[in-house]
């Protein structure tokens, strides 16, 4: 695949981009959580209503203080009929995240300052939505919106919203818009809060018939907002000025634009340079796509800038947010799993598995699509700390890969007798007792299995591979001695599972 790099290096040194740093999009501070759906069924508009008609339920997930905030929704405008006018009209709302302002004594609690919404408005003669950031910036009378996708009505509208000090985006299905500056934006951080907003503003543009508006999928204060914003197929900065110390590495994986290049996308009150993207001297911005990155005249690399466009679709690194903490088992059905979340970028694993002594003994790879993997294996008990090693990869060559030490989530931390737990329901015992013996060990595949329990006359006995192969299996054995016989298995570890009087006994063997 041909690749394109364009380098603006204003300075006399190449800062050298290592991954994707999280410093533009901070992490929301504070728990967070999801809602409940939501379903709002909407009168067509007449001309009283455009004036103030705002459906809301109330300020929701109120924190303070804060600084950066988060809301994810699914939004559904239906509707039997859709057939609206032309019309030369403003944005409406849906959605809201917002930063209460407050001046002292002599000013009420004002929520209506510094916000983001959804803006939205009919498209004429279509049953589509013009959507947009909508953004005010200082007062209720002072807005931004820039326009930068449509959706028909009818079908599920995602929406993921980032509002920080200084800096605000919105991901609307597979195009995503950021604005950054700090000069105008939000000065103190406070009391923030989210809403489910409807909102026909003062020079609305509404349907003409009526319609039914559904929440769904609503969740708030995530992590991980810029690999979401990474992960779309468009991209586009505008109205922004990246500062002295700003460092960061956007990617989409077909077009990002450094500022807009149609002056009809932005309306704003007058106070606002219009269609704008600034590396400012001491900046470090690195714009990537797998098709082409646009630089429109709004665009400006300064002096003692560090600015890199690079139309490459390998570009990003594999993250993973998320790591395990603990090993859980399920004795009973002999298994162990674990979970790692937040993958991005990544779509093939190489995990292992391996005992106190450095001894591999489960290993799994394959292929996955998700942002989260979930392994799951043989266990077979015998030891309180187990090492994992995952290896991650994609088609560009990429590499992550991490190893850890973890803990059978338990609560004696006992090896006699180890207590482990799943979930309030399962409670799981694993014994390590002299009724099972094998001898001699390690062999060389022939050696003598001695199992007594004193209750059970029978027993049955699995044998299998690290791969949980079963490469031996005898449904009714006497108790006592018994020989077995794996000479032709290859050389390696195997485990001998006993199932006897509604209990599982196990051990490791090793043929040499």
């Amino acid at each position: 695949m041909k690749k394109t790099i364009i380098i603006l290096v204003l300075i006399n040194s190449i800062i050298a981009q290592k991954g994707i740093p999280q410093s533009i999009f901070p992490n929301p501070t504070g728990s967070d959580g999801t809602l409940s759906e939501w379903e709002k069924d909407i009168s067509y508009w007449y001309e009283d209503y455009c004036e103030s008609w705002l459906i809301w339920t109330k300020l929701k997930e109120k924190k303070d203080p804060s600084r950066n905030r988060r809301y994810s929704f699914s939004a559904n405008f239906s509707s039997d009929s859709w057939n609206n006018p032309d019309l030369d009209c403003g944005w409406n709302k849906l959605g809201r995240l917002t930063f209460k302002y407050d001046e002292g004594a002599d000013y009420e609690e004002k929520w209506n300052t510094y916000k983001l919404h959804v803006g939205w408005r009919s498209a004429p003669q279509t049953n589509k939505l013009f959507l947009s950031a909508y953004f005010h910036d200082q007062d209720q009378d002072i807005h931004v919106s820039n326009k930068f996708t449509e959706a028909y009505v009818n079908t599920n509208i995602k929406v993921d919203m980032f509002l920080g000090i200084d800096i605000l985006a919105l991901i609307i299905n597979n195009k995503s818009i950021g604005i950054r500056y700090k000069d105008y934006y939000y000065k103190n951080e406070g009391k923030s809060a989210l809403s489910r907003t409807f909102f026909y503003g003062g020079n609305c543009c509404p349907p003409s018939y009526d319609m039914t508006l559904d929440y769904s999928n609503q969740s708030f204060d995530t992590d991980f907002y810029l690999q979401d914003f990474n992960s779309n197929d468009y991209m586009t900065w505008n109205l922004s000025k990246f500062e002295s110390g700003d460092k960061g590495s956007f990617f989409a994986r077909i077009e990002v634009n450094g500022s807009v290049a149609d002056p009809d996308d932005v309306d704003t009150d007058g106070t606002i340079e219009k269609q704008k993207c600034i590396i400012d001297r001491g900046a470090d911005i690195t714009f990537a796509a797998g098709e082409s990155v646009h630089l429109y005249p709004g665009f400006h690399a300064k002096a003692g800038s560090h600015f890199i466009a690079k139309v490459d679709a390998c570009f990003p690194e594999i993250f993973v947010g998320t790591l395990p903490e603990y090993l859980y088992v399920d004795e009973e059905e002999n298994l162990f799993w674990l979970s790692y979340q937040d993958i991005y970028n990544a779509n093939h694993f190489e995990f292992s598995f391996f005992d106190e002594d450095n001894n591999e003994i489960w290993h799994q790879s394959g292929n996955f699509t998700s942002q989260s993997l979930n392994i799951e294996g043989p266990f077979f008990g015998g030891q309180f700390l187990y090492r994992v090693h995952l290896v991650l990869s994609n088609n560009c060559g990429k590499i992550w890969e991490k190893d850890q030490e973890l803990e059978i989530y338990d609560g004696e931390k006992n090896h006699d007798s180890l207590t482990l737990i799943k979930d309030s329901s399962i409670r799981i015992n694993i014994e390590n007792i002299a009724m099972l013996n094998i001898y001699p060990n390690p062999s060389l595949g022939l050696f003598t299995l001695h199992f007594n329990d004193g209750e059970s006359a029978n027993y049955a006995v699995e044998i299998m591979d690290m791969m949980g192969n079963v490469v031996y299996k005898n449904g009714n054995m006497k108790a006592g001695n018994t020989a077995i016989d794996i000479r032709e298995k290859p050389k390696g570890f195997y485990f001998v599972k006993v199932m006897a009087g509604g209990k599982v006994y196990t051990e490791k063997v090793v043929v040499e």
